[in-house]
């Protein structure tokens, strides 16, 4: 269980405390926890039922414990808050959220999702919820048309391939009310299988002051999202002898949309990713969640870093309204054997340093970034690691970190930070690259995130 959640637990699961609710009338007791599973969570909900008529001297009272996963993941969670504050920060009133799982037909509320205290209520027939939301809050002059979204099937269909959903209907006693849909998971075949439904009274006045709104919310919302979700917890495997991973992000002001990942494929394949996703505050961090999610659906299905940044790519490519696109440098490396294969989507060149040598920047071959045009091929490369050899890669915040002259830091000097101490541990050398920046920018400020991961081969042990 997370640690944040073990008071409340403790003294809401009482017996006293459990015997003292049920006595005042109550039917049904819920509490939601974090239910802790490797280095990420997933929500669980335990329901109490009472089985029979009680009171307080009826001391015979039977209870029934229900337990069910309620979200499944991290990323989902930190999404569905992100959402949550927007939509609020553009209604009037309410703010309905829900998770729909489209393959089996089920539904759980987030609509508490920014409280402490979480509570969820899983309902087993999303399309009856959404039937009833609709019929029950729309006008009949847009009844129809907001009854075309609770057929999953074709929800499912016209979500394939896109980034959201969202459509303004006129409610019925209020002014207008702003419906969102979100695909969150996606199944091997790229359509999408879990959804956010979000739903928010807006007034005309509230549709007017949307982005001014979301201009002073963006900042700490979009932080969040990046932080969230990225492996932080190191050394990442402490029971793993045969390689060390490190990596940083360090934000801006002006939030872009920067991440890495990493994550073992199976016993011996193990995943690294380094992205920058193009343009800066919300619609770059929430392109970042959806490239993040769908590059790991797809390294789930193959070994070659080229087939999965092209199927990325063309999932990308669809409805890309905004015209965004996401720089990626994947790697996937064979552990018993060194065997580091790669491929580069119009990112920034690696660093690699060999065991008896220094970093030097390794040029490998270039593609276009992923969302630019589809049907891209891209090229697989290898390095073959030896024990003792390292790979660092970045993004162009590094290199692009520029001083109050507008001097850019450059590679250059990144370089000659990577080999300034040559004996130091793979742990520190990420903290002495950024501290030669800092000292190079000095009080100028920073419009780009500064994002690094190395990782150091040491072998079968």
């Amino acid at each position: 269980m997370h640690e944040d959640d073990e008071a409340r637990y403790k003294k809401y699961t009482t017996l006293e405390y459990i015997r003292d609710f049920f006595y005042q009338g109550n039917r049904r007791f819920t509490l939601t926890y974090r239910r802790i599973i490797g280095k990420s969570y997933e929500w669980v909900t335990m329901r109490i039922f009472a089985s029979s008529e009680y009171t307080q001297e009826n001391q015979k009272v039977i209870l029934i414990v229900q337990k069910e996963d309620a979200i499944e993941s991290l990323e989902l969670m930190s999404l569905a808050k992100v959402q949550f504050e927007i939509m609020r920060s553009i209604a009037s009133t309410y703010v309905t959220m829900h998770a729909i799982k489209l393959d089996d037909d089920t539904v759980v509320d987030l609509s508490n999702a920014t409280n402490s205290n979480l509570e969820f209520n899983i309902i087993p027939n999303a399309t009856k919820l959404m039937i009833w939301t609709i019929s029950k809050r729309i006008h009949p002059d847009y009844l129809e048309l907001g009854l075309q979204f609770t057929d999953l099937t074709t929800l499912k269909e016209r979500l394939t391939g896109k980034k959201q959903l969202s459509m303004d209907l006129l409610g019925n006693n209020v002014g207008w009310i702003r419906a969102q849909f979100i695909p969150t998971q996606f199944n091997e075949d790229g359509t999408p299988s879990l959804v956010l439904f979000t739903t928010a009274d807006i007034d005309e006045g509230k549709r007017k002051e949307e982005k001014l709104t979301q201009i002073s919310t963006e900042l700490n919302l979009a932080t969040h999202i990046q932080t969230a979700v990225l492996p932080n917890s190191f050394p990442a495997y402490p029971n793993k002898n045969e390689f060390d991973i490190y990596a940083s992000m360090h934000p801006a002001k002006e939030v872009g949309g920067d991440f890495y990942d990493f994550y073992f494929l199976d016993d011996d394949h193990f995943a690294m990713v380094i992205a920058d996703v193009s343009g800066k505050g919300i619609p770059a961090a929430l392109f970042m969640m959806v490239s993040k999610a769908i590059i790991k659906n797809q390294a789930a299905n193959t070994y070659s870093p080229a087939e999965i940044l092209a199927k990325v790519n063309t999932q990308l490519c669809e409805n890309n309204d905004m015209d965004m696109f996401v720089t990626v440098w994947l790697g996937i490396l064979e552990v018993s054997t060194g065997k580091l294969v790669a491929s580069n989507a119009g990112h920034e060149y690696p660093a690699l340093k060999r065991s008896n040598g220094k970093f030097e920047l390794f040029t490998d071959k270039h593609s276009l970034a992923l969302g630019c045009f589809p049907s891209i091929k891209y090229r697989n490369y290898d390095i073959q690691l030896h024990p003792g050899d390292c790979l660092y890669v970045y993004t162009d915040g590094v290199t692009e970190a520029t001083n109050k002259d507008q001097e850019l830091f450059g590679t250059n000097r990144m370089i000659e930070a990577l080999n300034e101490k040559t004996d130091e541990k793979i742990s520190q050398k990420l903290a002495t690259v950024m501290n030669n920046i800092q000292g190079f920018v000095q009080d100028a400020p920073q419009f780009d995130d500064i994002t690094m991961m190395i990782l150091k081969y040491n072998g079968m042990k």
